[in-house]
Parts: C-alpha cells; structure tokens; sequence
C-alpha cells in the first residue's frame, strides 16, 4: 500500500504555471501534438521520462520517500505509473523550489531517470454505475469502514457529499433527515455516519496514488 502522507505535499495538485498541466510545447502545434499522441504505445514506456515524452494531459503526481507516481489522460484513457525512488533522487526533488521559473525542467530531468515499477490503466478501473449502485442503501458508516474518505467539498442542501474511494473520487447523495447549517467545525463524515446512502456517481480523479 502506498504510503498515505506525500513527501512535501509534493505536486499532489498540480501547481499552476510550472508546466505540469500539459498542452502542447511552446514550439509544437497542438494538432501535431494529439496526431502524435494518438500513435503512442503505451505498452513501451519503460521510464517517468517516456511519459514525459508522450505530453500527456497530467492529472496529478507526486512521491513519497521511496516512491514517485504519476497520473495522465492520454487520448481519453487515464494511465498510472509507479517507479522506485531512492534517498539520493527524493533529496533532489525536495530540494527543488516550487516557484523557481525552471521548476518544471529540472522536475522532469531528475524523475525522467526513474524506471516504471508498476502501470495501471485507472480507466479499466472504474466502476459500472451497475456496481455503484449496489451501495445505496448503505450507511455513511458502511462506506467509511470500507475506506471511503471526505474528498472536495459538500453541498448541504442536496447532502451531496465529495468522497474519494481508492483512485477515485465520487458524488455520494445522503438521505437528507433534517437542514443542517455549515459551519467552520461542521462534521460532515459525522453527519453522514447514520444516513443511508441515495445515489453514487463516478466524478473522477480523487487521490491517484491510492490502490483499491
């Protein structure tokens, strides 16, 4: 099981401007960057440094003392990879400066080294809405003991709750008893607990790191 803290917080959310949300490079048409995409095998990558090369749409990344992940869409398929990291390459990365200009480079020239240990296809991974729907009924509680977790946010008026669940993250409805007013203590993994479960719907992304 990967280790829950991230070294640092390290890009878990792509940091505006550094480059990590990509598009096509500053000198190749965004056309030509989805034409060569689409030829791209990914069975071939053998390094974080033939990710790079293929620009995909990065999702998140980020690493913890021993291990980097990363998480891309490339051609409407989300991908995965796991490599190794050792003392030497995390000193390095964590030595890096988020708000230096070259952030971005020199990132990608330290991971790129680092060979993939492991590669999933998250999109595989998804769960049918056939399968979601075999939680309603359950309890908040349920849920939390299976390992789901508070994600984004909340709205209180409909009790739609954000929750992450492995990889993913969803849209949970509650069952809605009474009003509840948000506040800056508000417990909302509390308050869901007893309430059974309405609707869940597949909402992407949560944690990526995180294994089933």
């Amino acid at each position: 099981m990967m280790k829950k803290v991230m070294a640092a917080a390290m890009s878990v959310l792509l940091l505006a401007g550094c480059g990590a949300k990509n598009n096509a490079p500053a000198n190749q048409p965004a056309e030509t960057a989805q034409a060569s995409n689409a030829s791209v095998d990914v069975t071939s990558f053998k390094t974080i440094g033939d990710i790079f090369a293929a620009n995909p749409d990065e999702r998140e990344r980020g690493n913890t003392e021993d291990t980097y992940f990363i998480v891309f869409d490339l051609n409407g398929t989300l991908y995965r990879a796991y490599a190794d990291l050792t003392k030497d390459v995390f000193d390095q990365l964590m030595a890096l400066e988020f708000d230096d200009p070259e952030y971005e480079e020199k990132h990608r020239a330290i991971a790129a080294p680092l060979e993939i240990r492991q590669f999933d296809n998250l999109t595989e991974m998804i769960p049918s809405q056939d399968e979601l729907d075999k939680l309603i009924g359950k309890t908040g509680q349920e849920l939390i003991d299976d390992g789901w977790t508070e994600g984004f946010g909340y709205n209180l008026a409909d009790m739609d709750v954000y929750m992450n669940h492995g990889p993913f993250s969803y849209v949970v409805r509650f069952e809605k008893d009474k009003d509840y007013q948000n506040t800056d203590d508000f417990d909302i993994m509390g308050t869901i607990a007893p309430l059974k479960v309405v609707s869940v719907t597949y909402d992407g992304i949560g944690n990526g790191s995180e294994i089933n």
